[in-house]
C-alpha cells in the first residue's frame, strides 16, 4: 500500500493540472532479428511517412542505413538498406521539393578520412538517386539536414581537426550536391553542430554542443545568414553539463531548442529535459525543464497548429526506482507552459521516441526504439506512433486563402526546353482570422500539350491565420515537345470546402533542334536578370554555376574559367568544383558545372571557357561585384538616476536612430540595448554595476565569430561619473548610494574589455557631472581645477592606450550635461539625433547643417555639428552653465573621416 500510495503521488506531481493528450491513431513495430533504431521522421506531400534509421539484421554488413516509407495508416510501402561493407549511419531525413529525401550521416565505407560525411538523395519512391561522401582525412560527419527557401541543401555536423578535437561544420550546396560553401566553428575543445533550422528571413540557424562555455559542455546557437556570414551566437548551460538534438524555428521568427539538463538549471531531477525559446538573435526569452526525479530527455521536437511545440524522448521518472525507460511526450503551449504529456508509451523494457514531425491534416507522427515485448519488439526494432490532432477543425467557418506568385524557378530565360527540369513555386496565404486546415494544392494543364511531367496534387496541410507558405512543385518538359506556350492553373481547397481563385501561368516550352555537332554554355547563378550580366554578393567566396550543352560526353578538365581575365586555379583542389550530369536530350550531353571563387573587394569579371576537341565555346562575361561592406555594432547603455530624466531614454533614442541604416554604409547594425528597469527577453532586470561590467565583459565572446577588422562599434553610456583616486568611475546608482564596488571602472570594466576587439571602436560617453576627456595642458589654461585636470589626463591616457578606440564625450572638465524637458533628451543626445535627421541649426555664426551634400555623415561632422549645437541649445534654454562636447585633436584627426551615419 505505501508503494502505491508513492506511485500515485509521484504521477499527480508529474502530471499536475495538465490536459489529456489527444487520441493515439496506430503503433506500429520495424525491425528484423538483430538491431534497429529510428533517427529521424518526416511527413510527405502526399501524407505517406518516412523514417530514417539504421539496422544490424541480415543483408545489413556490420551497421547499414535502413530507409522505410509508410502509407498514412502505417503500412510499409518502401524498405531499403543503404551501405557498404563497414559502419554507415543516416541520422537526418528532410523531405525536398522534388518530392524526395535527402539523407545526412557518416560513412565508413567511402570517401577520403577513417570517417567521412554522407548524403544520399531519394526519389519519392525511395529509390537511390546520387549519394557523396563529404571530407578530408580525419573524422567529419552531419546530424542533421534541411532544404533551405531558395531550394539549396544545408548539413551540419563535425569535423575533426586534432585527435578527439572538433569543429561545428556547416556545409550549403546545391540541390544535385555542389557544394556552395562550408564554414567551421569551433573552440579548443569539442565543438559539434546536431541541429539546424531556416528562419523566414533566409538565415540558419545551428544548435550544437561547445566546450567553451561555462560548463564542460554547453548548448551553442549559431546563426548565419544565408551565404554563410555569421550572424549571432549564443551559449546556453551552468556549470554542469547540457545538450541540444533539436532547433525548430518558430512562427513568430525565433526558435525552439530541445535536449536536456542535468541539475543546476532549475529540473527537477538528475537529468531533466530542457527547451530554450529565443528570440530572432538567438538571445534567451524563456527556458523549461519538463521531467521527474529520474533522468529525462528529449530527442526530436515539432511545432504544433496552435503555435505551441511538442517533445519527444524518454523517461525513468515514470516510475520510482524504474531501470528501464518509457517513451515520454510533452506538449508545451507558445509560452513553454505544460499543455499535456504522455510518459505511459512502452512496456517493460526500454522505450524512446526521436523524432517527431507534424502531419499535414494536423496529427503528429514519432519514431523511435522499443525493445518491449508487449510492443511486438522482437531485439531491439524501429517503433512508429501516430497521434491524432488535437482538436476537431470547424469547417462552418470559411477561410481565406489566395495564392500569389504563380512563378518558373531554376530557369534563367523563363523558357523550358526539350529535356530540361524547373519548379514552379507560389506562395499560400491565409489572409483570415480564422486557422485552414486540410488544405490540398491542385494544379493542371489547361492548354493539354502532354509534354509536361508535374504533380497534379500536393497536401499542404495546416496554415495559422495571417500566415504564408511558399510551395515547389518539380516540373519537366518531355522529349519532342512542340513549340508554344502551356497554360498551367493551380487551385487551393481546405476542410471548410472553401476554394481560391484560380491563378494561371503561361509558360513557353521550346524544342532543342540542335546540330549534331554543338556545345554551348549558360549562366545559371548568379542569372542574368532581364539579360543584364551583373551581380552584387557580400561573401568573398562565391560558388559560380553554369549549364552546358554538348554532342560529347565532357569531365572538368575540359573547364576554364577565367577571372579578371586570367585562369583561375587551374587543377583546384578537389571539391571546390564540381560537374553534374543532367541526362541527355536528343542526343546531346547536358551537364551543370559549379565552381567555388575567391573574389576581390570591388568588381569581378567571370567568364567559363569550354574546350572539347576542336570545339570551344566561351560563356558572356559576368560581372560580379563583391561589396565588402562592414558591419555598425551599437551598444547603448542607459543608468536612472533620480536626479537625471533622460539617462535611459537617451541610450534608447540613440539606439533607436540607427534602426533601418542596415545595407546603407553598413552591411548589418546590431543593436543592443541595456537600460535599468527594463527587462532583458529572458526576464532578467538590467540594473546595476554588475549589468554593465558583465555587458562588456561578454563582448570577446559575443562578438567572437561575427566582428571583423573593418567593422565599428559604437557605445553610448549616459550616466552619472566620478574621479576615485585619479581613476574616473561610471555610477550605475544613485550619487549618494554609490558603494566602491558597484562602481565600473572606466579602464577595467569598459577600456580593456573594448581592446580586444579587432575593430573600430568609439564610445561616446555622457557621464554627468564629471564628463573629461581633455589632455593636462589644455585643461590647465581653461581655468578649470586640479581635480579635473587629473580626470581629463586619465582618461585620454586610458582611451589612446589602443589606437583603435577613441572616446567622444559630452562636456568638458568640470561641466555638466544638461537635459531638459523641452529637449525630451539630454541637450548632447538631442543634437546627436538631430544631426542623424540633417536638422538645420542657427547660432551666432549664421545657420549650419550636420552633414556635407553626399549625406554621409563621418564622425568629423557630427562633432563640428554637436560642438555649435550644444552651447547653443543650453543659451537658448537658459542654462546657467556651459556644455562644450570633447574629443581630443589626436583623437579627431584619427577617426574624423568614418562615416557613422547616412542622413535622410
Amino acid at each position: 500500500m505505501k508503494a502505491l500510495i508513492q506511485i500515485l503521488l509521484l504521477s499527480i506531481c508529474w502530471k499536475g493540472i495538465a490536459q489529456t493528450p489527444p487520441g493515439l491513431a496506430w503503433k506500429k513495430v520495424f525491425g528484423g532479428k538483430k538491431s534497429e533504431k529510428a533517427f529521424g521522421i518526416t511527413a510527405t506531400y502526399d501524407g505517406k511517412i518516412a523514417v530514417i534509421g539504421s539496422s544490424t539484421t541480415e543483408p545489413a554488413q556490420k551497421t547499414d542505413a535502413l530507409f522505410l516509407l509508410l502509407d498514412a495508416n502505417g503500412q510499409q510501402q518502401k524498405s531499403t538498406l543503404l551501405g557498404g561493407g563497414s559502419e554507415d549511419i543516416l541520422r537526418a531525413i528532410a523531405p525536398t521539393y522534388d518530392g524526395g529525401y535527402i539523407l545526412a550521416g557518416q560513412t565508413n565505407s567511402f570517401g577520403a578520412g577513417k570517417e567521412d560525411g554522407w548524403l544520399v538523395k531519394l526519389d519519392e519512391k525511395g529509390d537511390t538517386l546520387w549519394q557523396k561522401a563529404v571530407g578530408y582525412h580525419r573524422k567529419e560527419f552531419f546530424n542533421d539536414i534541411i532544404q533551405t527557401a531558395d531550394g539549396s541543401l544545408v548539413a551540419v555536423g563535425a569535423i575533426e581537426r586534432s585527435e578527439g578535437k572538433t569543429d561545428m561544420w556547416v556545409y550549403k550546396m546545391y540541390p544535385d550536391g555542389p557544394m556552395k560553401w562550408q564554414q567551421f566553428f569551433g573552440s579548443k575543445g569539442t565543438d559539434e553542430a546536431r541541429a539546424v533550422a531556416e528562419d523566414a528571413a533566409g538565415n540558419i540557424a545551428i544548435a550544437g554542443i561547445t566546450a567553451q562555455g561555462k560548463g564542460g559542455r554547453n548548448i551553442w546557437l549559431f546563426i548565419v545568414d544565408k551565404e554563410g556570414k555569421p550572424l549571432y551566437h549564443q551559449i546556453f548551460g551552468s556549470r554542469e553539463y547540457e545538450d541540444v538534438s533539436r532547433i525548430v524555428a518558430t512562427r513568430d521568427g525565433g526558435f525552439a531548442l530541445a535536449g536536456f539538463a542535468k541539475a543546476g538549471v532549475d529540473g527537477n531531477g538528475l537529468k531533466d529535459m530542457w527547451l530554450i525559446k529565443t528570440a530572432p538573435n538567438g538571445e534567451m526569452v524563456w527556458q523549461n525543464t519538463f521531467g521527474g526525479r529520474s533522468n529525462d530527455s528529449a530527442f526530436g521536437m515539432t511545432e504544433t497548429t496552435d503555435g505551441g511545440l511538442i517533445l519527444v524522448g524518454y523517461t525513468f521518472s515514470h516510475l520510482i526506482g524504474a531501470n528501464t525507460s518509457n517513451a515520454l511526450i510533452v506538449k508545451v503551449d507558445g509560452k513553454g507552459k505544460l499543455v499535456w504529456q504522455e510518459d505511459g508509451l512502452g512496456g517493460k523494457q526500454d522505450d524512446e521516441l526521436t523524432a517527431a514531425a507534424l502531419l499535414p491534416d494536423g496529427g503528429f507522427v514519432f519514431a523511435g526504439t522499443t525493445s518491449s515485448k508487449s510492443e511486438n519488439a522482437d531485439g531491439q526494432d524501429i517503433w512508429v506512433v501516430r497521434y491524432n490532432r488535437e482538436f476537431d477543425v470547424n469547417t462552418a467557418i470559411p477561410t481565406n486563402l489566395s495564392l500569389e506568385h504563380f512563378e518558373l524557378k531554376d530557369n534563367s530565360d523563363n523558357v523550358l526546353e526539350e529535356g530540361e527540369q524547373a519548379f514552379l513555386t507560389l506562395k499560400i496565404e491565409n489572409t483570415a482570422r480564422q486557422d485552414a486546415y486540410d488544405i490540398d494544392l491542385v494544379l493542371q494543364e489547361k492548354t493539354n500539350t502532354k509534354e509536361l511531367v508535374f504533380r497534379n496534387y500536393q497536401k499542404i496541410g495546416f496554415l495559422p491565420a495571417g500566415q504564408s507558405k511558399q510551395v515547389f512543385i518539380p516540373l519537366k518538359c518531355l522529349e519532342g515537345v512542340k513549340p508554344g506556350d502551356a497554360v498551367l492553373e493551380a487551385f487551393c481547397t481546405d476542410a471548410s470546402r472553401s476554394r481560391t481563385p484560380p491563378v494561371e501561368l503561361s509558360v513557353p516550352l521550346k524544342p532543342l533542334n540542335l546540330p549534331s555537332d554543338y556545345l554551348d554554355v549558360q549562366w545559371l547563378d548568379p542569372a542574368p536578370i532581364k539579360g543584364i550580366m551583373q551581380a552584387e554578393v557580400k561573401t568573398g567566396k562565391y560558388t559560380i554555376r553554369l549549364r552546358t550543352r554538348s554532342d560529347r560526353k565532357l569531365n572538368r578538365s575540359h573547364f576554364t574559367v577565367l577571372l579578371n581575365g586570367e585562369p583561375y586555379k587551374v587543377g583546384a583542389k578537389a571539391g571546390e568544383t564540381d560537374l553534374a550530369d543532367k541526362g541527355k536530350a536528343r542526343d546531346i550531353f547536358i551537364y551543370e558545372y559549379t565552381n567555388q571563387l575567391d573574389l576581390k573587394a570591388g568588381k569581378n569579371t567571370v567568364q567559363v571557357v569550354i574546350q572539347n576537341g576542336d570545339k570551344k565555346a566561351t560563356s558572356p562575361a559576368f560581372e560580379i561585384e563583391y561589396s565588402d561592406k562592414p558591419n555598425l555594432h551599437i551598444l547603448a547603455i542607459g543608468i536612472e538616476h533620480d536626479d537625471l530624466k533622460f539617462t535611459t531614454k537617451d541610450a534608447k533614442d540613440f539606439a533607436n536612430s540607427f534602426k533601418g541604416q542596415d545595407g546603407l554604409l553598413y552591411d548589418k547594425v546590431y543593436l543592443t540595448t541595456l537600460v535599468s528597469g527594463t527587462r532583458t527577453p529572458a526576464g532578467v532586470f538590467q540594473t546595476e554595476g554588475d549589468v554593465i561590467k558583465k555587458a562588456f565583459r561578454d563582448l570577446k565572446e559575443k562578438y567572437n565569430y561575427t566582428i571583423y577588422e573593418q567593422d565599428l562599434m559604437v557605445v553610448f553610456l549616459s550616466s552619472h561619473g566620478k574621479t576615485v583616486n585619479k581613476d574616473f568611475k561610471i555610477i550605475p546608482t544613485d550619487f549618494g548610494l554609490a558603494g566602491e564596488k558597484v562602481l565600473v571602472d572606466y579602464q577595467n570594466d569598459i577600456i580593456e574589455q573594448l581592446n580586444p576587439l579587432p575593430c573600430r571602436k568609439i564610445v561616446f560617453i555622457d557621464a554627468c557631472h564629471s564628463g573629461s576627456f581633455e589632455n593636462a595642458t589644455t585643461a590647465s589654461n581653461t581655468g578649470f581645477s586640479e581635480a579635473g585636470n587629473a580626470r581629463s589626463a586619465t582618461l585620454i591616457a586610458l582611451s589612446c592606450a589602443d589606437q583603435n578606440t577613441y572616446t567622444l564625450a559630452s562636456c568638458r572638465a568640470e561641466e555638466s550635461s544638461w537635459e531638459d524637458e523641452k529637449w525630451g533628451n539630454g541637450a548632447f543626445t538631442k543634437a546627436i539625433i538631430g544631426a542623424f535627421q540633417n536638422e538645420k541649426f542657427k547660432d551666432a555664426e549664421g545657420e549650419f547643417s550636420p552633414a556635407e551634400k553626399d549625406g554621409i555623415l563621418t564622425i568629423g561632422e557630427l562633432y563640428h555639428y554637436i560642438g555649435r549645437r550644444v552651447p547653443q541649445m543650453l543659451l537658448a534654454a537658459g542654462k546657467q552653465g556651459s556644455q562644450h562636447p570633447y574629443i581630443s585633436q589626436e583623437q579627431l584627426d584619427k577617426v574624423k573621416g568614418i562615416a557613422v551615419f547616412e542622413v535622410k
